[in-house]
């Protein structure tokens, strides 16, 4: 009568412990990433391609004679791209001109508020920001225990 009920108690015990197993969570928790620094999203970020920018000044010309390269079709490109540029230059230039004529009233507006606020005494110096040390915790190297001491004889 015993071994009759071995089994199924066996039986009904490893299946509790499949179940548990196959249902416990696998994945490990994964640990938030910090957030990057300015300086370094900036090194992280693609740089602009100077050569795209020609081909977006131009891109049915460019897909003309990439589709069909002619000499004709390298002529109009070539064209096409050699007023484009001269365009974008005017255009950059004006906008350059105009930050420049707009500078010196900038900044002079940008010193007046400077001297009212630290006149007033609404400006203030931000404090260099605290290291996080507790020295309360020990390292990571630390377990816990102290080394034995070393015996005297």
């Amino acid at each position: 009568m015993r071994i009759l009920r071995l089994y199924p108690a066996l039986l009904l015990g490893c299946v509790m412990a499949c179940t548990s197993y196959l249902s416990a969570d696998d994945t490990v928790p994964q640990h938030p990433e910090r957030p990057q620094r300015p300086q370094e999203m900036r090194r992280n970020m693609p740089r602009r391609n100077p050569l795209m920018a020609m081909a977006r000044l131009v891109p049915g010309e460019l897909k003309a004679y990439q589709s069909n390269p002619t000499p004709e079709n390298y002529a109009a490109l070539e064209k096409a791209l050699d007023t484009a540029v001269k365009a974008n230059t005017a255009k950059q230039k004006a906008r350059l001109e105009k930050q420049i004529a707009e500078l010196d009233s900038k900044q002079a507006k940008l010193a007046a508020d400077f001297l009212k606020q630290v006149k007033s005494g609404e400006f203030k110096m931000p404090e260099r920001p605290q290291r996080k040390r507790d020295f309360k915790r020990p390292g990571k190297g630390f377990d816990g225990k102290r080394p034995p001491r070393p015996t005297e004889d």
